[in-house]
C-alpha cells in the first residue's frame, strides 16, 4: 500500500502509521489497524497492541473475510455498546437440541403412515438461575418456528404463584391455537389451507360441548370454530374432574398433532409449577408419546431449587424417564466458557479476538462463567466508563489496572444492587414501584399511578424508557417484564418490609378506588351481574378487559402487603371484599385456582372474628369450599363447607352442605353421604319413610298416580316456564348426591330417592337433573310392579326433558335410558349403536366415567344381539387400555365378560394380567369379592360360569350357576344380562327336563317362555325369535 521509504520518512513526522492510513488511505479502520499493528512496531513503533505472531494475523484477516458486516466495514462509532441482546455459548447443548428436532422430522418423512417412528421427545434443561437456560430454548423455538413447520409455545412459571399454573399451562394451548388462528388470513395457501385442516381435525375429536367447555380456558378457540362460542355454566365446569379437562387438551393436542407441522412446547421455571398441573402436562406428553405424535416438550428448572430427592418435579421426571412414550433427555447446563466470553466481546465491542483478550480474561474470572453476571458486569463496565469509546484509537476501550481494580462481590445478586445505585433516584423510585406489582405489569396501569397522591412517581413513563434502555425492564406491547427473575427479586429485596407494605397498599387502594370497588355489592351473585356496571371515575371509555386487570392488580397488592399491615377492623373488611370480587372474577373464567386463593385471603383479612361479618363470611368459605373440590381436594372442601354449617342458619347452609356431600362421594363414603343426606332432606320436609318392601311398594304408586295426573306435555312445559331458584336447585342436588350413593351401594332407600326428585320436580319446577328421576321411575316401574307400558312412558318423559335442556345431557340418565329402560321398548342393534355413540360423546366432551360404561354396556349388547365373538375380541383389545386408566372401578366385572369370550373362541388371552398382578385368576376375584362382601361381583361371576357351562353343553354344571346367580337379589334387576340368562337358561331347563331331571325344570322353562312372550309385546324385533326358539323347545318337550 505505501512504499518502504516513503512510510520511513512519514513515520519521521511524529504520526503512527495508523493515523496516516486513516488520513491518506481513507481505509477501513479494522485495515489501518491490521496493518498499523503489523508494520508500526519496533523500537520506534507506535503501535499499541503489535501482533504476537503470524496465526493472530491470520485470525484477523479470517474474521474480517467470513463477517466483513462486523470486523471490515462496521462503523464502531455509530453503535452504543451493549450486552445482553445476542445469544453466545452453549452450542453443544443447542446442537443437539436441534438434532432431537431434526430425527423427529426425518422418522415422519421416513413413515409417513404412522406419523412418528419414535415416542413423544421430552428434554429437561436444568441450571443455576441466570446462567442462560431460557435463552438456549427460546432460540432454538425461534428457529425451528422460522422453518415454517413448526408451531412453537411458551410459557414461564413465576416464584410464588403456584396458583396461576392452571392459568399458566392454558395459556400455552391458548398460544398453539392463537397461532393457527393467524393463519387463516395467511401469507401463503398452505397456511390458510393448514387452518381449515386443524379445525376440523379439533371438531372431529372433541364435540361442540367439549370446546364450549375448552373455550372457557383457551379463548383462541372462539375464533378458531365459531360453534364453540357458547359458554357453558360454571356448575358444569366445576363438576369436570381435573383429569377430564386434561383429556380434553390431549384430543386437542392430538387433533393438531395428527396434521402435518410439528409442535415444540417450551415450559420454563418448572420448580415453580404447581404439582397437580405439573401432572396434567405429564399426562398429556405421555398422551402425545402413546400415539407417536411429532412434538417436543423442553422444560427447564433451576438446579439450586430442585432438590432430586424431594422435589414434586423429580416424581414426575422420574415417571417421563420410566414411560415407554417418551424419550427423555437431561441437559445440565453448564457456565459460558472463556471462549463464549471472547466471542461475545469481539461481535458487541467490533474487536479482532487478540484485543479482547485481556477483558476475557478478568470478567471470565470474576463472573465464572454465569452468563447473566456477565451481562451486568460489562454493562457496568460501560456505565462508569472503566469501558469507553476512544477517539484517538476509534474503537472501544478499556484500561486494565482499571479493570483489575473492579469490585464485584462475590455474587451476581452485589453487581445488580450496584447497577440499579447507578440510577437517578426519580427512577429508582419508579423501579420499585414497578416491583411491586411481580415480575410483571402493564404500562396503562403504571401511567395512572402518577396520579396516586400517596406515592411519589414522576414521569413514570420516562423512567420505563429508561429503565428498558439500561436491560433492567423489557416490553413487549402493553407488557413491561423484568429482563431476569433475579433483577426482581434484588429490587424487591433491597426494599425495607415497610417500604415494600406501604408501596403496596397506597397503590392498591388507590387503583381500588379508582375501580370503585367499594361500591360493589356484596353478594357474590349481585357482584357477578354489577361487574359491567363498574368504571374508572375518569376513564368511562376503557373495555372490560383492562377494567379487570386493575381490579384483580389492586387486589393482587393489598394482598402482598397481608393482613398484619390493616389496622382498622373496617379495613379488614373492605380488603375480605375485594377478595371476594377477585374470586368472582376467575369464577367465570373457570380458574378455580385462584378462586380458591383469593377466598383464603378474604378469610385471613377477616381474622379471629370472621363470623361477624356472616353474610360476606358464608360467601368467602362457600367460594373456598366450591373451588377446593372443582381442583379435587375433598379434604379442604368438607372443613370450609363444615366451618359454614357451624355458623349459619340451616337455610342459609343447603350449599355447604351439598359440598360436603361431594366431598365424602369422592371418598367413597358412601354410607356417610345416606345418611347425612336422609337427615338434610327429612330438615328440608322430603317426605322419605324407612324402606320396607311395603314402604317402598307405596311410595312408587303414590308417585307414579301423582305424577300421571300431568300429561307429557304439561311436565315439558314445567322445564321452560318454571324458574328453579338457587335453594330449590341445591335441595335437588342433595337427593341427587344421595342418591348416587344410594346407586352404588344397592340401598333400599334408592327407589325412595328417586320417587323424592320426582315429586320435588313436579312441585318446585323441571330441570335437567329430573331427567335421570323419571327415567329411574320407569325403571322401578318395570322392576317392582312390571308395568312395562308406565316403564316406556317414563322413560320417553326423560327423553323429552334431557333432550330440550340447554345445559349438556346428563350421561348417566341417557345411560340409564339406553341401557336398562329402552332394552325393552328398542332393538338391541339399535340401542348398541347409541351406546357406541354415547361412548364417543363422552370422550369428545371429557365425561369419561360415562364414556367407559357406555362402552361396556355397549360390548355386552353386541353379545347379546349376536355379534362376531371375534370382532368382539378387538374391540376389546383396543380399548382395554383406555378402560384400565380411566375406569379401573368396572375392571373386575369387564374381565368376565373378556375372558367368557377368551373360552368361547379358544383364545389363550388372559385378561387378569389387565389387573398386574394383584388378581390372577378368576377363583382369586371370586375370594376377593367374598372377602369384600360384593354381591354384584359375586352375581357377576356365578352368571358368567352359568353361561360358560351353558354354551359347553354342561347343562347340569350351568343349573347350579344359574340357582347361584339367582340367589342374590341384583340378579333381578332390570338389564342386559338379565335377558340372556333367562334365555338361556330356559333352553338349559328343556333339555335338563327331556333328560329326564324331573318335572320342575319343565315348569321353569314355561316360566322363561311367558316372561319372553310379555317382552316380545314391546320388542318383536329383540324378542321375537327368542320366543320362538322358546316355544319350539317347549313343545319338543311334550
Amino acid at each position: 500500500i505505501l512504499h518502504p521509504t516513503r512510510l520511513v520518512k512519514r513515520g519521521r513526522s511524529g504520526k503512527s502509521l495508523f493515523f496516516r492510513l486513516q488520513e491518506e488511505g481513507g481505509y477501513p479502520v479494522s485495515v489501518c489497524r491490521l496493518l498499523s499493528d503489523m508494520i508500526d512496531v519496533g523500537v520506534s513503533g507506535k503501535s499499541e497492541f503489535p501482533f504476537g505472531s503470524l496465526k493472530d494475523v491470520i485470525d484477523d484477516l479470517e474474521h474480517m473475510a467470513s463477517h466483513p458486516n462486523i470486523y471490515l466495514y462496521d462503523a464502531v462509532e455509530n453503535f452504543t455498546l451493549g450486552f445482553g441482546q445476542r445469544y453466545y455459548g452453549q452450542k453443544k447443548e443447542m446442537s443437539q437440541l436441534l438434532q432431537i428436532s431434526m430425527s423427529l422430522e426425518q422418522s415422519v418423512q421416513s413413515s409417513p403412515v404412522s406419523s412418528a417412528l419414535t415416542p413423544a421427545e421430552v428434554v429437561f434443561v436444568s441450571g443455576m438461575p441466570g446462567i442462560g437456560k431460557t435463552h438456549l430454548v427460546s432460540r432454538v423455538g425461534d428457529f425451528l418456528s422460522s422453518l415454517g413447520c413448526w408451531i412453537v409455545a411458551k410459557i414461564k412459571f413465576e416464584r410464588g404463584a403456584e396458583r396461576k399454573s392452571r392459568q399458566c399451562l392454558f395459556s400455552l394451548f391458548h398460544q398453539l391455537v392463537a397461532r393457527i388462528v393467524e393463519m387463516k388470513d395467511g401469507h401463503s395457501e398452505a397456511e390458510s389451507s393448514y387452518n381449515l385442516r386443524a379445525s376440523k381435525a379439533i371438531s372431529d375429536v372433541i364435540d361442540p360441548s367439549g370446546l364450549c367447555i375448552l373455550a372457557n380456558y383457551i379463548p383462541s378457540i372462539r375464533e378458531l370454530i365459531p360453534t364453540a362460542a357458547k359458554r357453558v355454566s360454571i356448575d358444569c365446569e366445576m363438576n369436570l374432574k381435573p383429569w377430564q379437562v386434561t383429556f380434553l387438551l390431549s384430543r386437542l393436542m392430538g387433533a393438531l398433532l395428527s396434521l402435518d407441522r410439528f409442535v415444540m412446547l417450551c415450559v420454563d421455571d418448572l420448580q415453580w409449577c404447581e404439582p397437580r398441573i405439573m401432572g396434567m402436562l405429564n399426562e398429556i406428553i405421555v398422551q402425545a408419546g402413546d400415539n407417536k405424535w411429532r412434538c417436543i416438550c423442553v422444560g427447564t428448572f433451576r438446579s439450586n431449587e430442585v432438590h432430586y430427592d424431594s422435589h414434586p418435579l423429580m416424581m414426575h421426571f422420574d415417571h417421563l424417564k420410566e414411560s415407554k412414550h417418551t424419550n427423555v433427555t437431561e441437559m445440565k447446563l453448564s457456565s459460558l466458557s472463556r471462549d463464549d466470553v471472547i466471542e461475545m466481546l469481539m461481535n458487541e465491542m467490533r474487536l479482532p479476538r487478540r484485543l479482547v483478550l485481556a477483558l476475557a480474561d478478568i470478567v471470565h474470572k470474576k463472573t465464572v462463567g454465569h452468563a447473566l453476571f456477565i451481562v451486568q458486569l460489562l454493562n457496568s463496565l460501560v456505565r462508569d466508563g472503566t469501558i469507553s469509546y476512544s477517539p484517538r484509537k476509534l474503537q472501544y476501550d478499556y484500561d486494565q489496572k482499571d479493570l483489575a481494580s473492579v469490585k464485584t462481590g462475590e455474587s451476581i445478586a452485589t453487581i445488580i444492587i450496584a447497577n440499579l445505585e447507578l440510577l437517578s433516584e426519580n427512577d429508582l423510585q419508579n423501579l420499585r414501584i414497578i416491583c411491586c406489582f411481580g415480575r410483571q405489569s402493564y404500562v396503562s396501569i403504571l401511567h395512572l399511578i402518577e396520579g396516586c397522591p400517596c406515592v411519589q412517581s414522576i414521569g413514570m413513563l420516562s423512567s420505563i424508557s429508561t429503565l428498558v434502555s439500561n436491560g433492567i425492564l423489557e416490553q413487549a406491547g402493553p407488557v413491561l417484564e423484568f429482563s431476569h427473575d433475579l433483577i426482581h427479586q434484588q429490587v424487591y429485596e433491597n426494599m425495607t418490609a415497610e417500604q415494600r407494605t406501604q408501596l403496596q397498599v397506597n397503590i392498591g387502594s388507590f387503583l381500588g378506588s379508582l375501580a370503585r370497588l367499594d361500591d360493589a355489592p356484596t353478594e357474590i351473585t349481585s357482584i357477578e351481574a354489577s361487574v359491567q356496571q363498574l368504571n374508572l371515575s375518569e376513564e368511562n371509555n376503557r373495555n372490560n378487559m383492562q377494567l379487570g386487570r386493575i381490579l384483580l392488580t389492586a387486589v393482587d397488592l393489598i394482598n402482598s402487603a397481608g393482613p398484619e399491615c390493616i389496622e382498622l377492623e373496617s379495613q379488614s373488611v373492605r380488603f375480605a371484599k375485594w377478595n371476594l370480587f377477585a374470586a368472582v372474577e376467575h369464577k367465570k373464567k373457570g380458574n378455580f385456582q385462584s378462586v380458591l386463593h383469593y377466598c383464603k385471603n378474604g378469610i385471613s383479612f377477616l381474622g379471629k372474628d370472621i363470623w361477624s361479618e356472616s353474610q360476606l363470611s358464608r360467601e368467602l368459605y362457600e367460594g373456598a369450599a366450591f373451588a377446593s373440590y372443582a381442583i379435587g381436594n375433598a379434604t379442604d372442601t368438607k372443613h370450609y363447607a363444615e366451618e359454614i354449617v357451624e355458623h349459619v342458619r340451616f337455610e342459609e347452609s343447603l350449599f355447604a352442605q351439598l359440598m360436603i356431600l361431594r366431598s365424602l362421594e369422592s371418598a367413597d363414603e358412601h354410607q356417610h353421604v345416606i345418611a347425612r343426606g336422609l337427615a338434610i332432606l327429612r330438615s328440608l320436609n322430603f317426605n322419605i319413610p324407612k324402606p320396607t318392601p311395603f314402604t317402598v311398594m307405596e311410595t312408587l304408586v303414590k308417585t307414579g298416580s301423582a305424577a300421571s295426573k300431568y300429561s307429557m306435555e304439561d311436565i315439558i312445559s314445567m322445564q321452560t316456564s318454571t324458574t328453579v331458584d338457587s335453594s330449590k336447585r341445591n335441595a335437588l342436588n342433595i337427593v341427587g348426591a344421595v342418591s348416587m350413593a344410594c346407586y352404588q351401594t344397592a340401598s333400599p332407600y334408592y327407589p325412595l330417592l328417586i320417587c323424592a326428585i320426582v315429586n320435588h320436580s313436579l312441585e318446585n319446577g323441571v330441570c335437567v337433573e329430573s331427567g335421570a328421576a323419571f327415567a329411574l321411575l320407569g325403571y322401578y316401574q318395570i322392576y317392582l310392579e312390571g308395568n312395562y307400558d308406565s316403564g316406556k312412558h317414563w322413560g320417553d318423559v326423560a327423553e323429552k326433558i334431557l333432550e330440550r335442556s340447554t345445559k349438556p345431557n346428563d350421561g348417566r340418565a341417557v345411560l340409564t335410558l339406553k341401557s336398562f329402560l329402552f332394552l325393552w321398548y328398542k332393538p338391541l342393534e339399535k340401542l348398541a349403536n347409541d351406546l357406541f355413540d354415547l361412548y364417543e360423546v363422552g370422550m369428545k366432551t371429557g365425561n369419561i366415567d360415562g364414556a367407559m360404561y357406555a362402552l361396556c354396556q355397549y360390548w355386552r349388547f353386541s353379545f347379546a344381539r349376536g355379534e362376531k365373538l371375534s370382532i368382539l375380541s378387538l374391540s376389546y383389545n383396543r380399548f382395554m387400555e383406555s378402560m384400565v386408566k380411566y375406569c379401573p372401578s368396572i375392571l373386575k366385572f369387564l374381565v368376565l365378560d373378556i375372558s367368557l369370550t377368551c373360552e368361547l373362541t379358544g383364545s389363550s388371552d388372559d385378561p387378569y394380567t389387565y389387573f398386574e398382578e394383584s388378581i390372577n385368576s378368576e377363583e382369586e376375584l371370586f375370594w376377593d369379592a367374598k372377602e369384600k362382601n360384593n354381591s354384584q361381583l359375586l352375581q357377576s361371576i356365578a352368571h358368567k360360569r352359568f353361561l360358560s357351562a351353558f354354551l359347553f353343553g354342561d347343562f347340569g354344571k350351568a343349573a347350579t350357576h344359574s340357582k347361584e346367580a339367582s340367589s342374590f337379589p341384583t340378579s333381578k334387576t332390570p338389564k342386559i344380562q338379565l335377558i340372556y340368562h333367562y334365555f338361556y337358561h330356559g333352553l338349559m331347563a328343556f333339555h335338563l327336563y327331556r333328560d329326564g331331571e324331573g318335572e320342575s325344570y319343565l315348569k321353569e322353562g314355561k316360566d322363561m317362555l311367558e316372561k319372553f312372550i310379555i317382552w316380545n309385546k314391546h320388542s318383536p324385533k329383540t324378542f321375537g325369535n327368542k320366543v320362538l326358539l322358546l316355544e319350539a323347545e317347549y313343545l319338543a318337550s311334550l
